[in-house]
């Protein structure tokens, strides 16, 4: 490479690193005066397969336009161009003379406090930034910050996002996965590792560069800090390493917490912490607690030795006992909670939401922390007319987040019991998870799960064949449309606990409800990144879009329904509030066509056939085609089970017989006046009254069948 001119104008003087996502070279840039020096960063796709290369390009532009807004903060490299040349990729970047910190942070040579509380804000204050971008860096690391050589300020370079684009494959099934995690070990917590990287794994990998620092360790010496056998089980041991107060060393320890919840939640709160902090003394161990100790010790060799075995053999005996009636008392609590659980969830499923919360408000008395019990009685609430439902179900939704795992052994399916079959049925697939790498795919139907058989079997039940410990071994007969039966078998990981995800999720529509529009964005996105790929981010994504609406932010909105159609199509909901939108943005040709797609996943789908025809009707003057769209809601006889549903087929007579009077048509109409008479009372008028620009006032016949439905 070296001489080689990339886009006729940058010439390669140097190579300054290479790895597996790509090389790093110096380069010339020869069309500016004095060819001045800059960074290409060489990028190549795993793979050179269509598919491979299509999402590599899709995938390098959205990165390039984020390292183009990043770059404009002075301590950030700026991005001068970008380019594909025969199918590998190209990052021209600003090119910054320094040193790493990997040469200041050095093994045997262990920093003063201070200076580690002034590294720790000064790369604090540049992911505050970064964090702001709703970028997450996933390689903080020494060799990743640049000294300035002009002002001593560090510079926050290599970002790991890009890095995706080397890593990006499609499988046969077609689906996209990634050939690898992106970091650093040792810098990598628990989440990033297992592919679900959050904010606060930066500031994960900022504590451990803030512990390498005061202990003078290097990274894989931290490492064995902890239990060599399972590294993810227990946090990083280094106080003992070094000299620091204890004020100093609560912060870091937060830092880098294994439980990504337990951390900083942003960059901001950790720097205004540190910020805040007084430096004190280095802390000095107490010697109090050691001469209590030893005067205990003595008291107790002063005593007979006849006395002494018996207080041993006391205290054992109290002991034992205490903790027999325990483990007794415990085992019943448990198994009685269990059965509370399973009763309310069947209760639910029944729809009897008040027993269910009757079950789960005796459960929570003897589980006060069971954070299971919390998300069903939040559910129960939000499907509960009473006044304060929906700040009953926030609350407990709440709780839920707070007495929940964050990280658990996890399959990765979801799934639903098929009504004829009574088999579960596979909902999605997440694919960085075991069983889509085993080649489980959605909609496989499961026939036993280790050898156990899953017809009629309940939803709690089929849950507790799935449990298991972190790698150990799961294997579903499963059948597939078009194939025999066959089984797979992997392994369960730990990964980011998905039931965190849907409680986000409902909290986020809940908050919605309530009109708490940035809680309810913040909670939908939040659900997005603790399962990133999956069909579910549909659902996510939908929630998005209602609370951008709810902030009047309606061009957000509209591509936040957009992401939710391409990630789950046959999900209804986000075609009509896309095309509402739409209308609202007075484009009522691009909102048909909103409704036209979403009928041709659900032919059946009576609401886009309800807003199509009324989009026809009022927007555009089309009535015998909007005469069509009700007829066929007619035709459907969509049922109302509930007095807050929408009733489409009063709705269909109304608007149908509103379509006919305009054509001249009175017969017809009166017919659907009539029928529209014959509907029980509604709870709501069935024409929608706020159906904007209506071409023509409401006509007598029309205001008289209104006045004698009730209306």
């Amino acid at each position: 490479m070296i001489g080689l001119i990339l886009d006729r104008r940058y010439k390669i003087i140097s190579s300054l690193s290479a790895g597996g996502f790509g090389h790093t070279y110096l380069a010339e840039d020869t069309k500016r005066p004095g060819n001045p020096i800059c960074v290409v960063k060489q990028l190549h796709p795993p793979a050179q397969d269509p598919n491979t290369i299509k999402i590599a390009r899709d995938l390098f532009a959205k990165e390039a336009e984020t390292l183009e807004r990043l770059g404009q903060y002075p301590q950030i490299p700026r991005l001068f161009a970008y380019f594909e040349q025969q199918q590998e990729f190209y990052l021209v970047q600003e090119f910054i003379p320094g040193s790493t910190l990997a040469e200041e942070i050095q093994v045997g040579h262990p920093w003063t406090e201070e200076k580690a509380r002034q590294l720790l804000i000064a790369v604090l204050e540049i992911l505050t930034f970064v964090h702001g971008q709703r970028v997450i860096h996933r390689d903080i690391k020494p060799a990743n910050l640049i000294r300035r050589q002009s002002d001593g300020k560090l510079v926050l370079i290599d970002f790991g996002a890009v890095k995706e684009i080397a890593t990006q494959t499609v499988n046969s099934q077609g689906q996209v996965t990634s050939t690898v995690a992106i970091g650093t070990r040792g810098y990598m917590p628990l989440e990033q590792l297992n592919g679900y990287p959050q904010y606060s794994s930066d500031i994960y990998a900022s504590g451990v560069m803030g512990i390498q620092a005061v202990t003078g360790l290097g990274v894989n010496d931290l490492l064995k800090l902890k239990d060599p056998d399972n590294l993810s089980a227990g946090e990083i041991i280094w106080q003992n390493r070094a000299q620091v107060s204890s004020e100093f060393a609560a912060i870091v320890d937060r830092m880098v917490r294994v439980d990504y919840r337990q951390r900083y939640q942003t960059a901001a709160d950790a720097l205004t912490v540190l910020r805040d902090t007084v430096k004190i003394a280095t802390r000095q161990p107490s010697s109090l607690p050691a001469k209590q100790s030893v005067n205990v010790a003595q008291r107790l060799r002063q005593l007979p030795k006849r006395v002494w075995l018996i207080v041993a053999s006391g205290l054992t005996v109290v002991l034992l006992s205490g903790l027999g009636i325990a483990s007794w008392q415990n085992y019943q609590k448990n198994a009685q909670a269990s059965v509370l659980l399973e009763q309310a969830r069947e209760k639910i499923n029944r729809e009897d939401y008040g027993a269910a919360s009757s079950d789960l408000n005796q459960l929570l008395r003897i589980q006060p922390q069971n954070g299971e019990a919390y998300f069903w009685r939040a559910y129960s609430h939000s499907k509960s007319f009473d006044l304060d439902s929906t700040k009953k179900a926030i609350a407990d939704y709440t709780q839920a987040l707070r007495y929940l795992k964050p990280v658990t052994p996890q399959v990765g399916i979801q799934f639903s019991v098929d009504s004829n079959t009574k088999l579960p049925i596979i909902t999605d697939v997440p694919y960085q998870l075991p069983a889509a790498q085993a080649g489980v795919r959605q909609n496989d139907q499961i026939l036993a799960i280790d050898g156990q058989p899953t017809v009629n079997k309940t939803d709690t039940q089929l849950q507790k064949l799935l449990h298991g410990e972190a790698n150990t071994p799961i294997t579903l007969r499963l059948t597939r449309k078009g194939t025999s039966e066959f089984e797979v078998t992997f392994k369960r990981v730990m990964a980011p606990n998905q039931q965190l995800a849907v409680i986000y999720g409902q909290r986020s529509f809940t908050r919605w409800r309530e009109k708490d529009y940035a809680g309810a964005l913040q909670d939908a996105r939040k659900a997005q990144e603790i399962v990133p790929g999956s069909k579910s981010t549909g659902l996510f994504h939908y929630y998005e879009g209602l609370a951008l609406a709810g902030q009047g932010k309606k061009q957000d909105a509209l591509y936040a329904y957009g992401k939710a159609i391409t990630d789950d199509p046959k999900l209804e909901k986000p075609y009509i509030k896309k095309g509402e939108i739409l209308r609202q943005l007075n484009k009522p040709l691009e909102a048909v066509e909103v409704y036209n797609q979403a009928l041709q996943v659900n032919p059946n789908f009576v609401e886009a056939y309800s807003e199509r025809g009324e989009t026809r009707f009022n927007y555009l003057g089309q009535k015998q085609a909007a005469i069509q769209d009700f007829t066929k809601i007619i035709q459907l006889r969509p049922q109302v089970h509930s007095i807050v549903e929408p009733n489409y087929l009063a709705n269909a007579y109304f608007q149908r017989g509103r379509a006919y009077l305009d054509l001249g048509k009175s017969q017809a109409a009166i017919a659907d006046f009539n029928s529209l008479l014959s509907q029980k009372p509604l709870a709501r008028h069935p024409c929608r009254s706020a159906a904007p620009h209506r071409s023509l006032s409401i006509s007598c016949a029309e205001l008289c069948a209104c006045t004698r439905a009730g209306h």
